[in-house]
């Protein structure tokens, strides 16, 4: 019988996407995760000291990678309403919005508002879309923090609900940048 390749790391974080997604964060158990992809508890001991060591390392794959999609998203130089808008919908929606990243983030949101590691998550990406987000206005001569606070909440409040809700939030966060650019 061939022996199965070892699983790396990473096999494991992109499993967790998918249960946390699925079912949340309750469900992100080392049994569990073993049985789902076929393997052992060992293979899960063996990259992990425990479920804790596994969520954090899982939140803190999210964070990073929420934050270089923002900061990829992010225009040097000049800025224009139309990048503006782009920052907006990157910011909501990563530029992959079928990635299991974009999916798992309205799962961490709810998880955190009971596990302090998953608001330390929130905090670091929400801090980060928040700080570009103000940059970019600034650049525009625009940098009312209140209106970066609506257009992070009309965001927010349409990650990871699918493609009907990605063209809705495009379509009010374009109504928001005109809004904004049009007033002196």
């Amino acid at each position: 019988m061939a022996k199965k390749p070892r699983l790396n790391l990473q096999k494991w974080i992109a499993q967790g996407y998918e249960t946390l997604t699925a079912e949340g964060p309750g469900a992100l158990r080392a049994e569990y995760l073993a049985r789902i992809i076929g393997t052992t508890k060992g293979s899960f001991y063996w990259h992990f000291q425990d479920i804790e060591t596994y969520r954090e390392a899982l939140l803190e794959d999210w964070s990073s990678k929420a934050v270089a999609a923002c900061k990829a998203a992010t225009p040097q130089g000049a800025v224009s309403g139309d990048m503006l808008r782009d920052f907006g919908k990157t910011a909501a929606f990563w530029p992959d919005s079928d990635c299991a990243e974009a999916w798992a983030e309205p799962a961490i949101r709810g998880w955190a508002y009971y596990d302090s590691a998953a608001q330390n998550a929130i905090a670091v990406v929400d801090e980060a879309r928040f700080s570009m987000l103000r940059g970019l206005l600034n650049r525009l001569e625009r940098g009312n923090p209140d209106f970066v606070s609506l257009y992070l909440s009309v965001a927010h409040a349409h990650i990871g609900r699918g493609t009907r809700a990605e063209e809705e939030a495009t379509r009010i966060l374009g109504t928001l940048t005109d809004l904004l650019l049009s007033v002196e």
